[in-house]
Order: structure tokens, then C-alpha cells, then sequence
């Protein structure tokens, strides 16, 4: 028994076959796949689900073939049991959802099983009858109140606390809490088998649990066994499962007689059934039978077993016999092996390291235990964590991957460096699951040394050529110059082709026109003298053979036999494989030597004339001679202001003597790097002229030999002063543009943000949090404009960076910056000005104040102020600041001129402008709103409607100005009266309404009262005369009692205006249903009326 294995060949099939497995053992590759099809807690929660459903539904169709298993069974599932495995069958399915909302309903689920169950175990326990199991359904055999045959039975109580307990702890990931879950499950699980085994074996006991008198349902069972599965599928190879999915022989063993113990219950209940019903045996009979089969068939299944387990283990014997001979040949190999080679785990432990590893690094294997200690002795402590990042990447390559991890300098025990080659290969997981990994080394010191010398010798070819190609260029643009000038001569010769070219001065040199035709090979050799024919040709022939260049001097015979002496110079031109392909050389007639030379002169002057012209200092000097005066230009004055015939010292002496002290040792670094690797260099570097000025100077050269070898130094000295000045202008000014450019965009956002503002206050706080970054040193106060009657006050609102010459308010006339209408600043350093009287303490020396007026459309809106502590070299307030804070000003003052404005179109919009109060339509929003939220919380609202009584006789008598008076009065007086949170509002004409938040009817009906006292105690005085005194009549309502609607709560306050007005005016009438009886409060002075709904229900 264990893992079956696809056999490689027919022989390994039959020994397998031979090797006696059970049909019904499952191997360790089908078990997970069957656990990966099967255990999904989704499908075991839609069993569950379709399980309930079908309960339900016979229930609710009067089916008894729904509700029951087994058919003729009197035990049903009950209405309960079935709901519960429906709520069960969806907390197991959303068990390990990540969706929240998921979440929140697999506790709701699980919270209602617990519940509906632990009511269930109270009533056997107390024998109470909560009425809890006619819930849903009436069961029809209890159909009076709630008994026991209608009740979920106690064993399924049971299985569905423990499986809601499960189900809570198979969430979490922590292994305690994975044990428990499986613990449960596996309870209730086993209860569940004991009754399927009941029902299969007929043994009454297995189903009827603690109370005889009810008996859990066979649906039921097979119900519990879905969801106890489902629950154990969460983590099967973990907690107490964990030996069920693994491939151990515990594993293999639990496997095999798992399926046995599904398969022997139903055969032994066959086995019965078939017995007394074709057999005619006794029950007694028939049981003993059972016992007997079943002694059988557990005696066969153990033999079965036990054999099974013993070819497992001789297997797994040679198996291991097989490795461990392996591993010594294994370990043999490597530590034999005649490469560095290092064996380790994924959790940074050294396993083993063989003898070519130790006798490179120096290392002993007790030296460097693990992977860590290794790289911090060859790498160093700082390069550490580099290393194990690619340590991590090894680790987690798949077994049988090798990777080239690439080459590592190390240093060894002895301090010596060395560059090895690692090579990674994955060999796959141990016994405990840790990645083992071998790794190879390849020393490649000498090579990588080799490669660095390569590298550096490539430099210097490179910078050989580079020199040579310019002296060629520079050669030849001499030589056509001197060609030119001194009349010389040029040929060059095709060796396969033997073909001539000659220059046109050549053909001078030979007495011939230019114009003529080159001559041939042969017709040039009679050119030559009879007696110099031979030697030239013999030297022409050997640079052909030889590639031998040579310069010699021969006669020529012109046309008209005069003889002339030439001065022939020739070298050899090869191909890419060193083949001479074309002979090159020049021709000069000797005759005219003396002629010659003076042209050379000439040529010499001119060129120490391009020298001496050239703005810049051109030296030469040799550098291993430190008193050798070399060579410099005139222009040396110009640069250093001292003249060329003082330039007496060593040149390197004397020209170190210039170079400023701070660059010095730099350059002299940089000059020894090159005159070592004898390459050309540039620096700039400053330098102190003879009257102390420092310029910037760029220095360019190159390394030289002379004719007789010795090195020179040759290079170009040029003023690079203005070029730096301009340099570092253009930096200023790029680092100006950028300031400049943030500042525009913090501007803009600061226009933003002010633009959608609602309020005075978020104005401020959004200047608060903007200027600090525009002035970053800068502190200061935004203030508002506040008018008392003629007073007029500046009040603080804002603050930023702790300002310390602010007062929180001051007089407008206070600060000249808004006496003058322009910015002022006031800084004692530079300003002979007077500071503000505002300004708090005294302004010390490096401090400023500067001032802005807020003002939009001609009017005085507020007050902007800045102040620093620090110097003018760094200070905010230089000669950009100003404008910026201007321009920030004129924008934060047409902002707060649009939110006043804004505010005021706002107030007259929603106020009545005579009194002051609210209006209709604002009474009407605000009461939409007060009753959405007193509908949710519960509270109550008073609404009273009143009216001036006979207010037509006051403007009749008085006139409408009169009726205005007293319309404020009577608005003065009811602002008094109400509270904070109430709201008045004008209805319409003299009808006022009033809207209580929270006050009941009885609280609406007092306020109502008082403020009727209150208004006939009114005295108003109008042009010298007193007005008669006034009473007013008040309608109340309240909600809820008078309705749940804003339009039916004003109707109802008006309905009870009008029957104060009715029943004689000055008095208060309350809009009452006749379902609620209202006790009034017995007042002397109390004129409060109780106006019943006749229709009897509230409105």
C-alpha cells in the first residue's frame, strides 16, 4: 500500500501488480488530485445550500419524500435544520473570501447558526418552549406549539455549535487555531458517522443521542458529513491532516484505509439487508453473521496491510542503501574534486566545502559556518547584504537549474585577492524542505589580470595611434607646405600595376613640363645617370622586397643632357597582410640647396609667427629635467604679467609658483597620472597672476619624444576667465528662471485653491499653508477689515511662522500702508521711514516689516504682513519678494472681495431684508433637513406659526412705516426668545414661523406661550408716540404627532393659527390628534388651547 507508481517497463508493472496494493488505496498523486477536486469548500457549501433548499421545499409543498433520506422514515429534518444548513452552506463558502463584504455575512451566518442552536440546547436543557422551532414552518406532527417532534434533534445542535466553532477558527492562519478548527470538524464529523453507521447497521443508539425522544434525520447526517469535509478541505496538509497529504508511510497508511471506512459500513448493510430478505434468517442470525464478515474483513484488511507496509519498507531500504551510495560517491566526487566546490542550504548553513575550496580561500569549514560569516570575511561587512541578495536568487532557482552567478573579487585568509568564477546548481530540497545548493569556482586571477593588462595595453595602442595619426597630419600638412614653398617633389609608385605618379614639381626637378605624361617604370630608370642607375635601383628594389625605406642622393640627366643632382627619399605602403603594395617618396634638386634653405627659413619664421600670434601660451619643456627652461611663448606675459626673458628658473618650478594653492596638489596628481601613462591631458585650473589677480586657465598637452629620446612635454596654456564668469552667470541665471518658474506654479495653485474657497477662514488657512513656501523665511498675519458703526478695525484671522511684531487687532489708520493705499516697508537698515504703530517691540537691526493693503473695487478689504529676523544676504524681502508678495495680495484680495460678495448674495438670497430674518424658502430647505435627521435619530421638531393680531390697524392708523417698526420689534423680540439652534423666518406678511430642532409638542406649547408674554410686554415707540401694545396668536405643532411631512406640519401649525385667531386671538392653539391625549400644564397666565384631530390618526 502507498504510492503507486507509473511502472517504466511491463516487468516493473507486473512487480507492482505483484506487489499486492488494494484497489481501493489511493496513492499520494491521486489523493491530492482528488483532494484538489473535491475538497473545495465551495462545492462542500453548495451541497449543504441544495440540501437545505430541498428540505425546505418539501416542507413548504407538504412532501415527506423531500424532507427524508429514507423513504417510510419517521425522522425528518426540521425546519431549523434544514435553515441552519443553508446559513451554514454560505459561511463555509465565504470562509477564506478576501471580499469584505463576504466577510461581514460569513460572521452574520455564523452568528445566526450559534444562536438558533443554543436557543435549541436551552430548551432540552431547561425544557422550556421558546416557541423557537415554529419559526418558519409549522411542523405538521407538532402542530401545536413547539414540541419535541417538530425540534431540531440535540445531536444536530451539537454538530452545528461545534462546525460554527470550526468554521470561526479555519480563517486563521496560525496553527493552534488550524488544530482546533480540524479538532472540531473532525467531532463533528464522527458524530455524523455514528449516526450513518446507525441507519446503515440499524443500531438505534448511533442516532439518538442525548434525548431519546428525538432523533437526528439521515438527510441530516449526511448533511453534517458534507460540511464537516468541507471545513477539514481548508488546510489538509496542515495541523492535524497533515499526515493524511503526506507522502510518508503514515500518510500512505491512512490513505489505504480511508477508503474502507466508507466501503465496509454499506457492505455489511447490504450484506444484512440481502440476508433477511432472501435468506429468511433471524435478526440474531443475521447479526452474527455481520460480526463474523466484519472479524474476516478486518483480519484480511490488517494482513493486506502489513504487507503492503513491509514491501514499502524493503523498498524504501534499498532506496536508501541506493542513496547513501550515491551520496559517498557524491561527496568522493566533489572533495576530490580539482575545482573550489561548497555545498549549502537555503537557510545560509555551510554543509561542506572540499580540499581545493580550503587550500584557495584558507578557510577551514569551522572558520565560516554559514553562508553569511563567509561573505563577511572575504567581502567585508559593507558588501554583505549585495551578496545575499544574489544568495536569495540561488536559493530560489528550481532543483536541476545551474546558473552562472559571474565573477567576485574575494580576499583570502593570507589577504591575498582573487578573483574566482561562481557557478550555482539547484540540487533541490532536503529532508525538511530546505533548497540545497552546490557551487563550483572557477579561479580566474590570472586571466582577469591578463584581461586588465589587455585593456590598458589597447589604451595605449589606441592613444598611440591617435598621436600617430595626427603627426601624420601634421606631416603632411608640412609637407604640402613645404612643397609648395621649397619646391619639393612628390611620387609614389603601384607595385602590381607599376605604375608612376608623380607631383608637378617633380616633373620640374627632371627637366620635363608637367603637362607631359608620367613616365614609365623604364623610361624613368634612363632618366638616372648611367652611373648612379644601378645603386638606385638596387635601394628602390630592396624597399620593394624589404619594405627597407631609403633616402640617397643620385644624378639625373634632363632632355637637353645637363645633369642635375636630386636628393630621392622612398618608403614602402603594406597591405593588411603585410604585402608591399605602393612605394611613396620625395625628390628634391640639391642644386639649388642654398636656395633651399633660405626658403626653409623662411618657413621656420613663419611658423614661429603662427606660434607667437596664437592668444594662447604654447611651452615645451622635458619634465625629468626639473631646471630645464624649456620653452615659452611671449603670451606669457599677457597671462601672468611676467615677461619671457624673466622666465629664468626651471619651467615646472617656476610655473607651480603661479597655480593657486587649492588646485595645486590636484594638478600635480593629474599631471603625474599622465606623464605616466605619457598621454595627452587637460586641465582648468586657476592661477595668480604677478599683481594678485586669479584668472581660470585651461591647459592642454601631450607627451613627445625627441630625436635623441629624451621625453617632452608640449601643450597650450589659454585665459578661460571670461568663459567661467559667463558660465556661472548663465547658472545663476538658470537657478533664477527655475525660482521663478516655481513660483509661478505655486501662484497658480494658490489661485486655485482661493478660487474655490467657500469661506473667509479657508482662504486664510490655504495663505497659511502657501506662503511659507514662497517666503520661505519670511513670517507673517493676514487681518480682515471689521466695521463697528464708524470704528474700523483690522482683526487677525491667520498667522504663519509665529510672527512676533503682530497684535491680533488694530486700527485701520494704524498702518501707513493702508493710509498711503500702496505697500510699505519699513526696514531700519536702509529706510529712514517711520514703522507702523501697529508694528508690536521694537524692529532690531536686520529685521523688516513689510505691508500690504488688501484692497479690490476702490474698497479696504484687510491687511498683509510680513517680518524676518534674518540678514539681507539671505533674507525673503530682496528685490524679487516685493512684486511676488504685491502680486499674491491683489489675488487674495479679489478673492476675499468675490467670497464677501459671494456671502452677502447669499444672506440677502435666504434672509427677509426688512426684519433680518430667514425667508420662506430657506425655512423650507432647512426644515427638509431637520426632519431627515430627526426621522433617523428619533428626536422631535416644533413648528409654531404666528400672527400679529389686528396689525391692519397699525398701518391703517399709523401707516406702513409704523407696520415696519413693529414688524423688527416683534422679529427683535422673537430672536430673543428662541434659542441658538432655532430658526425664525418671515412666512409672509406678519404670519412668522418658527422651527424647534428637538423640542416636543409639550416644549413647543410652553416656548409658544412664553414668547405670546413676551410680546404683549412689548412697548414701541414710534415718532415720540407710544403704539399700542400688541398680542400675537400662535398655531403649534410638532413632529411626529402632527405629522411626518414638512407640508403637513406647516399645515397643521396654520389649521391651529387660524383657530387662535378664531378663538379670539391672543392665545395659543395646539394642532393635537385625538389618538394622544395632551395634559396641559395648569398656569395662571397660560392661554394654551388643544386643538383635536377629528379624524383620529396622526397626519
Amino acid at each position: 500500500m502507498g504510492i503507486v507508481k507509473k511502472p517504466s517497463n511491463q516487468g516493473g508493472a507486473q512487480d507492482t501488480r505483484r506487489g499486492g496494493a488494494s484497489p481501493f488505496v489511493l496513492g499520494f498523486e491521486q489523493f491530492m488530485r482528488l483532494r484538489v477536486w473535491l475538497s473545495l469548500p465551495r462545492l462542500c457549501g453548495f451541497l449543504a445550500i441544495t440540501l437545505g433548499l430541498i428540505v425546505l421545499l418539501g416542507w413548504a409543498i407538504s412532501s415527506p419524500a423531500l424532507t427524508m433520506l429514507l423513504p417510510g422514515s419517521a425522522n425528518t429534518m426540521k425546519v431549523n435544520t434544514a435553515f441552519c444548513f443553508i446559513l451554514s452552506g454560505w459561511a463555509l463558502i465565504w470562509a477564506q473570501s478576501r471580499v469584505r463584504w463576504q466577510q461581514q455575512w460569513h460572521r452574520v451566518c455564523l452568528l445566526l447558526v450559534a444562536t438558533i442552536t443554543s436557543l435549541t440546547m436551552l430548551q432540552y436543557v431547561t425544557g422550556w418552549n421558546l416557541g423557537l422551532d415554529e419559526l418558519l414552518v409549522r411542523d405538521r406532527i407538532s402542530p401545536v406549539g413547539s414540541g419535541l417532534p417538530g425540534r431540531m434533534s440535540d445531536q444536530a445542535a451539537i454538530s452545528f455549535l461545534l462546525l460554527t466553532a470550526s468554521l470561526s477558527c479555519a480563517r486563521s492562519q496560525r496553527e493552534p487555531r488550524v488544530i482546533c478548527s480540524q479538532s472540531l470538524a473532525l467531532i463533528a464529523g464522527w458524530i455524523a458517522m455514528l449516526g450513518l453507521f446507525g441507519y446503515l447497521l440499524g443500531i438505534n443508539a448511533f442516532y439518538l443521542f442525548l434525548d431519546r425522544q428525538s432523533a437526528i434525520a439521515s438527510n441530516t447526517v449526511v448533511g453534517f458529513l458534507v460540511l464537516s469535509i468541507g471545513a477539514l478541505s481548508f488546510h489538509p496538509q496542515r495541523g492535524l491532516l497533515a499526515i493524511l497529504s503526506s507522502p510518508s508511510l503514515g500518510g500512505r497508511l491512512s490513505r489505504t484505509l480511508l477508503p474502507w471506512l466508507f466501503v465496509l459500513p454499506l457492505l455489511l448493510r447490504g450484506l444484512k439487508f440481502l440476508s433477511q430478505q432472501y435468506l429468511s434468517v433471524t435478526p440474531v442470525v443475521s447479526d452474527g453473521l455481520v460480526a463474523l464478515i466484519t472479524t474476516s474483513l478486518l483480519v484480511a484488511l490488517l494482513w493486506v496491510v502489513a504487507r503492503s507496509l513491509n514491501q514499502q519498507e524493503e523498498k524504501l531500504l534499498t532506496a536508501l542503501q541506493a542513496a547513501q551510495e550515491i551520496q559517498r560517491r557524491f561527496r568522493q566526487i566533489v572533495m576530490q574534486a580539482p575545482q573550489p566546490m561548497v555545498l549549502y542550504r537555503s537557510d545560509g548553513c555551510i554543509l561542506e566545502v572540499n580540499e581545493a575550496w580550503r587550500e584557495l580561500s584558507g578557510y577551514e569549514l569551522e572558520d565560516t559556518p554559514t553562508v553569511e560569516s563567509w561573505f563577511e570575511k572575504v567581502y567585508g561587512p559593507e558588501k554583505v547584504a549585495e551578496v545575499l541578495r544574489i544568495a536569495e536568487e540561488v536559493y530560489a532557482m528550481p532543483p536541476g537549474q545551474r546558473q552562472a552567478n559571474g565573477e567576485f573579487v574575494i580576499q583570502t585568509r593570507s589577504g591575498a585577492l582573487r578573483t574566482w568564477d561562481f557557478y550555482s546548481s539547484a540540487l533541490g530540497p532536503d529532508a525538511e524542505g530546505r533548497s540545497l545548493v552546490l557551487s563550483t569556482v572557477i579561479d580566474v586571477t590570472e586571466r582577469a589580470h591578463t584581461d586588465r593588462q589587455l585593456r590598458d595595453l589597447s589604451e595605449n595602442l589606441e592613444h598611440l595611434v591617435q598621436i600617430r595619426t595626427t603627426e601624420l597630419e601634421s606631416i603632411r600638412d608640412q609637407l604640402e607646405t613645404a612643397q609648395r614653398v621649397a619646391k619639393v617633389g612628390s611620387w609614389a609608385f603601384e607595385v602590381v600595376t607599376q605604375t608612376i605618379e608623380w607631383s608637378p614639381q617633380l616633373f620640374r626637378l627632371f627637366g620635363m613640363n608637367p603637362s607631359e605624361p608620367v613616365p614609365s617604370f623604364e623610361e624613368h630608370l634612363q632618366q638616372i645617370h648611367p652611373l648612379d642607375r644601378d645603386y638606385w635601383l638596387r635601394n628602390v628594389q630592396r624597399c620593394i622586397q624589404q619594405g627597407t625605406p631609403y633616402s640617397i642622393d643620385f644624378r639625373v640627366t634632363w632632355a637637353d643632357g645637363s645633369i642635375h643632382w636630386v636628393s630621392g627619399q622612398g618608403e614602402a605602403v603594406r597591405n593588411a597582410e603585410g604585402q608591399v603594395v605602393r612605394l611613396i617618396g620625395s625628390a628634391i634638386d640639391i642644386t639649388d640647396r642654398k636656395a633651399t634653405e633660405l626658403r626653409l627659413a623662411q618657413a621656420e619664421e613663419q611658423a614661429r609667427l603662427l606660434i607667437e600670434k596664437n592668444p594662447g601660451v604654447v611651452y615645451r619643456f622635458s619634465p625629468n629635467a626639473l631646471q630645464d627652461k624649456g620653452y615659452v611663448s611671449p603670451q606669457i606675459e599677457t597671462l601672468l604679467g611676467v615677461d619671457q626673458s624673466q622666465w629664468h628658473a626651471g619651467f615646472a618650478n617656476t610655473w607651480q609658483q603661479f597655480v593657486h594653492p587649492d588646485d595645486l596638489d590636484k594638478i600635480q596628481q593629474q599631471f603625474e597620472a599622465a606623464l605616466a601613462e605619457q598621454r595627452a591631458y587637460s586641465f582648468e585650473y586657476r592661477m595668480i597672476r604677478s599683481d594678485g589677480q586669479t584668472i581660470w586657465v585651461r591647459d592642454q598637452g601631450e607627451m613627445l619624444l625627441s630625436v635623441d629620446g629624451t621625453l617632452l612635454v608640449q601643450g597650450l596654456a589659454i585665459d578661460i576667465t571670461a568663459l567661467k564668469e559667463t558660465g556661472l552667470a548663465l547658472q545663476e541665471r538658470i537657478q533664477e528662471l527655475d525660482q521663478r518658474n516655481r513660483e509661478m506654479q505655486l501662484l497658480g495653485q494658490l489661485n486655485d485653491f482661493l478660487q474655490a474657497c467657500s469661506t473667509v477662514a479657508e482662504a486664510g488657512q490655504v495663505i497659511a499653508g502657501f506662503l511659507p513656501q514662497l517666503f520661505p523665511n519670511c513670517r507673517g498675519q493676514l487681518s480682515l477689515l471689521q466695521r463697528d458703526g464708524k470704528l474700523e478695525m483690522l482683526q487677525a484671522i491667520v498667522e504663519w511662522g509665529q510672527p512676533v511684531h503682530t497684535q491680533p487687532s488694530f486700527l485701520l489708520s494704524d498702518c501707513w500702508a493702508l493710509r498711503r493705499g500702496t505697500p510699505y516697508l519699513y526696514d531700519p537698515d536702509q529706510v529712514l521711514s517711520p514703522a507702523c504703530p501697529h508694528v508690536k517691540g521694537k524692529i532690531s537691526s536686520g529685521e523688516s516689516i513689510f505691508c500690504l493693503p488688501l484692497a479690490a473695487f476702490g474698497e479696504i478689504l484687510g491687511h498683509l504682513q510680513f517680518e524676518q529676523m534674518v540678514t539681507h544676504d539671505n533674507s525673503c524681502v530682496d528685490s524679487k519678494a516685493p512684486p511676488l508678495a504685491e502680486t499674491i495680495a491683489e489675488q487674495l484680495a479679489l478673492a476675499i472681495a468675490n467670497l464677501q460678495l459671494r456671502e452677502t448674495l447669499r444672506q440677502e438670497n435666504l434672509r427677509d431684508p426688512l426684519t433680518g430674518l430667514f425667508n420662506r424658502r430657506y425655512l423650507q430647505e432647512f426644515f427638509e433637513q431637520e426632519l431627515a435627521r430627526a426621522k433617523r435619530s428619533g428626536d422631535s421638531i416644533g413648528i409654531l406659526m404666528l400672527d400679529i393680531d389686528y396689525f391692519k390697524r397699525f398701518n391703517d392708523e399709523f401707516g406702513h412705516d409704523a407696520g415696519d417698526m413693529v414688524l423688527k420689534q416683534v422679529a427683535r423680540a422673537l430672536l430673543n426668545q428662541v434659542r441658538a439652534s432655532d430658526v425664525v423666518c418671515r412666512f409672509g406678511g406678519e404670519e412668522i414661523a418658527i422651527l424647534m430642532p428637538g423640542a416636543s409638542l409639550e416644549v413647543s406649547a410652553r416656548k409658544a406661550d412664553q414668547i405670546r408674554q413676551a410680546i404683549a410686554q412689548l412697548i414701541i415707540s414710534y415718532h415720540e408716540q407710544t403704539l399700542p401694545s400688541l398680542t400675537i396668536s400662535i398655531g403649534v405643532a410638532a413632529f411626529p404627532e402632527s405629522g411626518l411631512a414638512s407640508d403637513t406640519l406647516i399645515k397643521s401649525a396654520d389649521t391651529s393659527l387660524y383657530q387662535a385667531k378664531a378663538a379670539g386671538r391672543n392665545c395659543v392653539v395646539v394642532h393635537q390628534p385625538s389618538w394622544r391625549k395632551f395634559e396641559l400644564m395648569s398656569a395662571d397666565d397660560s392661554a394654551i388651547a388643544v386643538n383635536p384631530d377629528p379624524s383620529g390618526s396622526p397626519s
